[in-house]
């Protein structure tokens, strides 16, 4: 399990997944539907 911490403009969002990497596409896809374009 992964877990990471993304900041945006209305708070913090902590994501935990079972992804093999939080730069997984199929996990990007899901937080470009949540707003998140971007992250580091």
């Amino acid at each position: 399990m992964k877990a990471g911490i993304f900041f945006t403009g209305s708070g913090p969002i902590l994501v935990l997944t079972s992804y093999d990497s939080l730069t997984d596409p199929h996990l990007v896809k899901k937080l470009t539907t949540k707003g998140i374009k971007k992250f580091i």
